[in-house]
């Protein structure tokens, strides 16, 4: 007898891996076993479907980075500004908790977790795959400056999200103009002739 196909399973799962990741520190709260279950389905289910957690967690990293990469891409084509831009990413972390505290405990671009040469070389696949992102800002740059330049710009307002959401500013108004400051004064000297 066959089972019967759950929908949408893959999506619940990384979902659920998600939530559970991005509301606790990394590791904690977020077993394969608690996820499956939370889906309604065995840890063996789960593990039909990803070969192991760190698969489930580099899926959902792929899916958060994806999804992140559409929605940043769109404000490019819009015509942002560097300053409007890294406002508008600052405050789409902010509106996210789960997927950026996520992003913060399991991603290698910040967590302590990750020191896996074959993660960091997925991670800098990726953002060399879409380092037509910061382009119209930064003009073209040799892989190594495009992976400095993406990795630090995301990098610097994900942690400066972090520190909002981990309740350690109180003053949510004034820490988000000082972040955009910071991180466009940091970056200043790489922006391209013009912009």
């Amino acid at each position: 007898m066959s089972r019967k196909a759950i929908p949408d399973l893959e999506k619940r799962l990384l979902a659920e891996t998600i939530s559970r990741g991005g509301v606790s520190a990394a590791n904690v709260d977020c077993s394969a076993k608690d996820i499956a279950e939370a889906c309604g389905v065995s840890e063996a289910t789960l593990f039909q479907h990803f070969k192991n957690k760190e698969t489930l967690i580099s899926r959902a990293i792929y899916l958060i980075c994806e999804e992140h990469y559409q929605i940043f891409s769109a404000w490019v084509k819009e015509g942002d500004t560097l300053e409007v831009f890294s406002s508008r990413v600052l405050n789409h972390f902010l509106s996210q908790p789960a997927s950026t505290l996520f992003l913060v405990n399991y991603s290698a671009a910040s967590s302590r977790l990750v020191s896996n040469p074959e993660t960091f070389r997925r991670y800098y696949d990726f953002i060399l795959a879409h380092r037509d992102l910061l382009e119209p800002y930064f003009g073209e740059r040799t892989p190594e400056e495009a992976f400095l330049l993406w990795s630090s710009f995301f990098r610097r307002l994900l942690m400066d999200a972090q520190f909002v959401l981990s309740g350690l500013y109180s003053d949510v108004a004034n820490y988000r103009e000082m972040s955009q400051k910071v991180t466009i004064s940091g970056i200043k000297a790489f922006r391209k002739e013009g912009e």
